[in-house]
């Protein structure tokens, strides 16, 4: 999955993955190019630093950036092998809290 400046889509999709009990298929970070170095990297940190890092980057730890990234994502998906991304929840959902006792 590929994104831009805010690169939610990767981790969107994972989430929806997981939720629909197919969380074993990888996900692999593309981050796109922006209009200039600052928009590209802000889209390549935004696909490197989710939580409990959900999607598979490159060898380096990486996110695939622009066409160049793009097409070693594709080589990547195609010859090897990833290992299954185990999403963690790190604190469990908490529903209808009464805002006016939290302190």
């Amino acid at each position: 999955a590929g994104a831009g400046m805010a690169a939610a889509l990767p981790g969107v999709l994972k989430a929806h993955l997981v939720a629909a009990g197919k969380g074993h298929i990888p996900v692999l970070g593309v981050a796109f190019e922006g209009k200039n170095l600052e928009q590209t990297l802000a889209a390549a940190l935004s696909i490197e630093q989710l939580p409990g890092q959900s999607v598979v980057l490159d060898h380096n730890g990486r996110a695939y950036v622009g066409p160049g990234g793009f097409w070693q994502a594709l080589n990547d998906a195609f010859e090897n092998e990833f290992s299954p991304v185990s999403v963690k929840s790190t604190k469990p959902a908490e529903f209808n809290i009464d805002l006016k006792k939290t302190n």
